[in-house]
């Protein structure tokens, strides 16, 4: 390749001093010649370029949106195994909270069945369109002279219906769930129906407790009471100013409650912050997103333990 280099150079270099001082019109047709040589090459290698691009792009489209899929299908699974694992990891500082509590107590108290006790019930949410129909009567068969009635209560609430009342032993305060998550509380109880808060809506009250992850594991920080303000965020109040706040941290239904042994989530902080003569810290918590199109939730009951009642002492 090198010993063509210096002859072909040469070679250019006469061409170029023979243009330059050749006559116009020969100069002419000699660009002409030389640009009819050129432009077969010059058009196959722009289709040919233009077809890899065109291919490249759609390969690299559909390749783009595989790898997205895939991307959000391992992201929902990895988030999945994470709240399992933290719920895991909370679940076992339980545990060891409560053996260094009750380790040091009478057997015969160790050993009563619990004082109260939950159970979760499955419960539908009734849509819009059903739920004003229910509310106005119009669902059923008989009048209010039969007897057959709606607590005026549930009916008159704006809020939303769920299709089980007091026939499936529900009470005031029973919390709503979505899978491990709690989402709201039940409101009001009718014979049938039954109407409850979001998180969210402002007469929303809970209790709940922080959750730091440290580099140990969890460990459980200040209780306090999530509030819903009516906007897209909570409000968790009573919480000291000389207790730890991080945001980011989980916050769960509080523990030692007696109504669950696995830990509920309700959201995280997103927000913390401390005036330098505020004596409780202002934080914000971002409950579990509810979709819109909400259509079953389940419902943690709570009843006496008829077992501890007629346990002999």
């Amino acid at each position: 390749m090198s010993s063509m280099s210096g002859p072909l150079t040469c070679v250019l270099v006469l061409v170029g001093v023979g243009l330059h001082f050749a006559p116009e019109n020969v100069v002419a047709r000699v660009r002409a010649v030389i640009a009819d040589s050129l432009r077969p090459g010059q058009v196959a290698a722009r289709e040919v370029t233009e077809f890899v691009r065109g291919h490249g792009s759609m390969n690299l489209t559909k390749t783009d949106r595989d790898h997205r899929t895939e991307v959000d299908r391992l992201r929902d699974q990895l988030q999945e195994e994470q709240t399992q694992t933290a719920a895991l990891q909370i679940r076992l500082a339980q545990l060891a909270d409560h053996n260094s509590r009750t380790d040091s107590l009478p057997e015969t108290i160790r050993t009563l069945p619990p004082l109260v006790t939950s159970s979760l019930i499955d419960a539908a949410v009734l849509g819009d369109a059903v739920a004003e129909k229910w509310r106005k009567g119009k669902l059923l068969d008989r009048g209010q002279t039969s007897g057959v009635r709606e607590t005026e209560l549930v009916v008159k609430s704006n809020h939303a219906l769920v299709d089980v009342g007091r026939d499936g032993d529900l009470s005031p305060e029973d919390g709503v769930l979505l899978g491990r998550c709690v989402i709201g509380k039940v409101e009001r109880v009718g014979r049938w129906t039954s109407t409850f808060l979001l998180l969210t809506d402002s007469g929303y009250r809970g209790r709940a407790q922080l959750v730091h992850q440290a580099d140990s594991g969890y460990v459980f920080g200040a209780k306090g009471i999530l509030e819903g303000q009516g906007e897209p965020l909570c409000r968790l109040k009573g919480i000291a100013s000389s207790d730890s706040v991080t945001v980011g941290d989980a916050v769960y239904a509080a523990t030692r409650e007696g109504l669950s042994s696995t830990p509920l989530y309700y959201g995280r902080v997103v927000e913390a912050s401390l005036g330098p003569s505020d004596s409780e810290w202002k934080v914000l918590v971002e409950p579990v997103p509810v979709p819109s199109d909400l259509q079953s939730v389940q419902i943690m009951r709570t009843a006496v333990n008829n077992e501890r009642l007629t346990a002999e002492r």
